[in-house]
């Protein structure tokens, strides 16, 4: 059997691809087809799954004492029920100390080269919701601006309101408005979810000047929008993290 090449999951599908930018362990499965993998190159027989799960144990007896590692159910092609380790990286690296240093680091390798491609993909979805992130302030702050002049205030006064309507959205989003992150320090979830508050405050804000709506309710209808939209995607964003959690295990 061939070593996987260096940039095997770059055909991934983007349904892969997604799962793959929020993972952050590895399970004790993975590991032992990486361990065979690399045993049947050097000629030497399979380590059975029973076999690593009791080296796993006695190796990582600390962290099970702690409770640092978890351990769900899963049917093996027999239909037998059994235990799943669901590890860090750093612990699955811990696993290999038993293995030759030609699997060892081998199946080290495999680990890191899946680190480095997380840490590829993360970043390069940070910079494509940073890029839209900009697109879309422009559009809010382009709304703010017609809102001033929908509510005839002086331009003096004018910088209060693009102050308040920024800082609605990072309240609402857990922020101290007065020590708010920049955009190149949020992640990329947290970029998405401003982003989408973004548009519901310009579209809000349109919408209710559309409608008449009166200069001084518009800031409460406005804010109660945002809320109801980042609770739904704060809802959405945990769902998302679970499937994505559980199509890495299949």
């Amino acid at each position: 059997m061939e070593r996987q090449p260096k940039d095997y999951w770059e055909n991934w599908s983007d349904k892969d691809m997604e799962a793959l930018a929020n993972k952050e362990t590895v399970t004790s499965r993975e590991l032992l087809e990486q361990i065979n993998m690399f045993r049947e190159q050097e000629g030497k027989s399979k380590l059975e799954n029973y076999d690593l799960k009791k080296i796993i144990r006695k190796e990582l007896k600390k962290d099970f004492n702690a409770g640092k590692i978890s351990c769900i159910k899963e049917t093996d092609s027999r239909g037998r029920e059994q235990d799943l380790y669901i590890l860090t990286f750093s612990q699955g690296k811990r696993v290999l100390l038993r293995e030759s240093p030609t699997v060892r680091q081998a199946v080290i390798e495999y680990i890191e080269k899946l680190e480095n491609a997380i840490i590829k993909l993360q970043e390069q979805r940070r910079n494509e919701a940073r890029l839209l992130g900009k697109i879309t302030r422009k559009l809010e702050t382009d709304s703010i601006k017609g809102l001033m002049i929908y509510g005839k205030i002086e331009p003096c006064n004018q910088w209060k309101y693009y102050k308040h309507y920024t800082n609605l959205i990072y309240s609402v989003m857990g922020y101290n408005p007065k020590n708010k992150p920049r955009r190149e320090e949020m992640t990329q979830s947290e970029l998405i979810i401003l982003d989408k508050l973004e548009s519901v405050v310009n579209m809000e804000i349109n919408n209710n000047i559309a409608l008449r709506i009166p200069f001084i309710m518009i800031y409460q209808n406005v804010k109660d929008k945002v809320d109801e939209v980042y609770r739904g995607m704060r809802k959405l964003f945990i769902l998302e993290q679970k499937n994505n959690n559980n199509l890495m295990l299949q």
